[in-house]
């Protein structure tokens, strides 16, 4: 099978907003952040299937998938030019085995599309002139309204313009994915006894990327200090999986299953799972299910090596010398030390608390395990012959679960303006190392916006109900599903953290105590920007018509809602308190603002399908009926109205 796709991206929805970056002078883009976007798609499918006897058969296949776009990132959509994507491998299968070999190697070219944006506005066009702001302000040194006069009437770079001189551009550099990946996976069933099955087998996995440290840092020279470093990245994994059920008798089943992963940055875990069955329960079925599982973060993000030169500035004698903050993505392999101190030797380095004299230091940990404790009490059920019933009731325990890509410090001395983005006293400086030490050699260097990925400190409870109908008659399908999600007890521990923040805003600014008890709740400050990012209600309601109407013609009409909600995720907010606010960890992009709660809306779907003759089907497709922005989470584009028409042949 093939597929090839040209296409232009959905607009974001821009047109009657301004959309700037505030970098020095306010810089205003002049063109939708998606809109310039063009798409382009190729995928082949292949399999190759050779039955050797009655049972054994042996197949291979190949994918393949190309072309430029963009993916979304903890960071924004990244745009991916030429890219390639190779997978193929062999397997062999039969009634009792399963084994399969498979390779995959992956190259391509990529960049945040807020780098982009960066290139659009800080290199400039007038009367068809490129030029950087820096050399403007070179240029026009000496004469203000000069410089003035050129940024009033100056526009930012296209699209294509900041495409084709991206790479001029010397604090810029395409990251390349350049990765090489092989997996093998067995499985064996056999039925022991006619109550009896078991079910076992293991996998593995090995992935060597290789992106000449302009992604993560491997071996190569860095696009950031031009300085060779890096290690070899490479990385293991394998698991052994064992699965028993047992029939008890016709009513009563059980289930148990064990997975033992050994990962060579992890080391060992096991990951137990067992239900229990009753068949022929009120005309249905009861699943009584309990388990722990683990995720580990991957490769990428424990090693990620990336970000962008020169998001910031500032010159003589605003300052007491020139400065550029570099914008650096790190990966939290061994942690990192955030130390704030003052420099009592002028080497722009602490060296200790008997020569410097250190003000705080906090230690960003390396990255986890998340683990999951679940239990779930489930139902199916078929009432009167038409009328399937769905119920399912859950609760979980959630520990480390790993964020989104986020800042944590702004490294150099406290009198450059980005370090206040997290308080720095007057005359500290503040300094970052790999590790859990607080004197290094070789730190972080000074005016480095550095972002990495942590877990959340998260040790929470859920709980949740999930409920289906589905009504069959002659020419008629009804079908509905609501769900409750109840996060309260991540809830309670944030707004416990917010009390906590006051009373340290309070005690710092000299103010009189709002709540003085509310000190007791200092375990809980790290829980002040953690959502769940899932609506507490949600439903959706599906009609569909077979020939009911017109001989041959099927149409259904579907109906989504999901109650308001808040959603945080890295530089991005959509919630209710914060509406309006630009984070100033962002920079000042105005596209980054708080647009408020997600969801409360209803988002309409139509299709039609006529079987004209047995060969040729006809199809219409109505989505988004009512122009919904119900789904859009910030920093995507809205989802417009839209249509598809469709013709179907069978040979």
């Amino acid at each position: 099978s093939a597929e090839a796709k040209y296409t232009n991206e959905i607009p974001y929805g821009n047109d009657d907003k301004e959309i700037y970056w505030v970098l020095g002078d306010t810089l205003f883009l002049t063109e939708d952040l998606f809109d310039p976007i063009k798409l382009l798609k190729n995928h082949l499918s292949t399999n190759l299937y050779y039955r050797l006897n009655q049972n054994d058969e042996l197949s291979v296949f190949y994918d393949y998938t190309g072309g430029n776009g963009y993916a979304m990132g903890s960071l924004g959509p990244q745009y991916i030019k030429n890219l390639t994507n190779h997978q193929y491998g062999v397997r062999f299968n039969n009634l009792n085995h399963s084994i399969r070999f498979t390779s995959r190697n992956q190259r391509g070219n990529a960049v945040a599309r807020n780098s982009i944006a960066i290139t659009q506005v800080t290199n400039r066009v007038l009367d068809g002139v490129i030029m950087s702001v820096s050399d403007a302000s070179e240029y026009y040194s000496d004469d203000a309204v000069g410089l003035s006069n050129w940024l009033n009437e100056s526009k930012s770079l296209s699209w294509d313009q900041a495409l084709d001189t991206y790479d001029d551009v010397d604090s810029n550099w395409w990251l390349n994915y350049n990765s090489d990946e092989f997996m093998i996976d067995y499985q064996y069933n056999e039925n022991i006894t006619n109550r009896l099955k078991v079910v076992s087998g293991f996998d593995y996995e090995f992935k060597f990327p290789k992106t000449k440290r302009t992604a993560i840092n491997d071996i190569g020279e860095s696009p950031i200090t031009g300085e060779m470093g890096g290690s070899e990245t490479k990385e293991s994994r394998y698991g052994i999986y064992g699965q028993l059920d047992y029939f008890i008798d016709d009513n009563y089943s059980i289930n148990f299953s064990l997975r033992f992963d050994d990962h060579e940055y992890y080391g060992k875990t096991l990951s137990p799972r067992a239900s229990l069955v009753r068949k022929n329960f009120m005309s249905g079925t009861v699943k009584l299910i309990a388990g722990t599982g683990f995720k580990a973060p991957t490769l990428f993000e424990r090693n990620i090596y990336t970000g962008q030169k020169g998001i910031a500035f500032g010159n003589e004698p605003d300052y007491p010398e020139n400065w550029t903050i570099n914008g650096v993505a790190m990966g939290s392999g061994t942690g990192f030390t955030v130390v704030d101190f003052k420099d009592e030797n002028d080497n722009g380095i602490y060296d200790g608390s008997d020569i410097d004299s250190l003000i705080s230091s906090n230690f960003i940990a390396p990255l986890e395990l998340e683990e999951h404790q679940s239990v779930e009490l489930a139902y199916t059920g078929v009432v009167n012959g038409n009328n399937l019933i769905e119920i399912n009731l859950y609760g979980g325990r959630y520990k480390n679960f790993k964020g989104t890509l986020n800042p944590f410090a702004v490294t150099g001395p406290a009198w450059c303006p980005w370090t206040q983005i997290w308080p720095l006293q007057s005359d500290g400086i503040r300094q970052v190392n790999y590790g859990d030490e607080l004197v290094v050699e070789d730190p972080i260097p000074a005016f480095t916006y550095a972002l990495t990925y942590e877990n959340l400190p998260l040790d929470v409870m859920f709980y949740g109900l999930e409920g289906g109908w589905k009504h069959l008659v002659e020419n008629f399908e009804i079908s509905t599903n609501v769900s409750y999600f109840n996060d309260q007890s991540l809830i309670d521990k944030r707004e416990k953290g917010k009390k906590y923040q006051q009373y340290i805003n309070e005690l710092e600014n000299g103010l009189e105590f709002t709540e003085p008890s509310d000190s007791i709740y200092s375990d809980y400050i790290s829980y002040v920007n953690i959502y769940s990012n899932t609506p507490n209600f949600k439903g959706a309601l599906s009609v569909t018509n077979y020939n009911g109407f017109v001989d041959k013609l099927s149409s259904t009409i579907t109906l989504k809602m999901t109650s308001p909600f808040d959603f945080v995720s890295g530089f991005f907010e959509a919630t209710e308190e914060n509406k309006g606010v630009i984070p100033a960890s962002t920079g000042g992009a105005s596209w980054f603002r708080n647009p408020g709660q997600i969801g409360g809306q209803i988002y309409g779907d139509f299709d039609m399908n006529y079987r004209y003759s047995d060969q040729l089907n006809i199809g219409l497709s109505i989505k988004n009926i009512f122009k919904s922005e119900a789904p859009t989470i910030p920093i995507t584009p809205q989802i417009p109205r839209s249509y598809s028409f469709e013709i179907g042949y069978r040979f």
